[in-house]
């Protein structure tokens, strides 16, 4: 689950965070005739995608069963491995701790030159400081009309 450009961790998110618009992508359960979107993930590294443990541990088993698509370009993957972290648990009452996976994937162009999703750990936000979050609140049974990433 290391992600090997050490770099990239604890960089600065520039104040254009539309730069990281082609590091989104879709996670989608292959069905039986339909597709189903599940989760978003997001780009780290190269071939690495990383997301919600809660969105994919279903499928660390049966990678195959999922796709990752990413919406700005249109292609999409298959999903060769998951991996949970190490610590994750789904506790009795629900609660998921250490709540991220990895999946892998072999990336065309243009998302395999994709900018990744920079990894901040240990930084104060400031008062006032903005932030932006990308979901899918699939599990609120909310889409916006096109499945498309949920900017705030």
């Amino acid at each position: 689950m290391a992600i090997t450009n050490t770099a990239r961790i604890n960089a600065t998110v520039p104040d254009n965070p539309e730069l990281y618009g082609p590091a989104l992508a879709q996670i989608i359960k292959l069905e039986p005739g339909k597709e189903v979107l599940i989760g978003q993930a997001w780009l780290v590294d190269t071939n690495t995608l990383a997301t919600c443990g809660h969105v994919v541990e279903s499928y660390v088993q049966s990678p195959n069963t999922i796709v990752v698509k990413f919406p700005s370009s249109g292609n999409r993957y298959a999903v060769q491995q998951v991996s949970l972290h190490p610590s994750f648990v789904r506790q009795p009452d629900g609660l998921v701790k250490f709540d991220i996976a990895v999946l892998k994937v072999a990336l065309a162009q243009p998302d395999a030159s994709a900018q990744p999703l920079p990894l901040t750990y240990d930084q104060t936000l400031r008062v006032g400081q903005d932030i932006a979050t990308v979901r899918y609140p699939v599990h609120l049974g909310v889409l916006t009309a096109v499945p498309q990433p949920l900017p705030q």
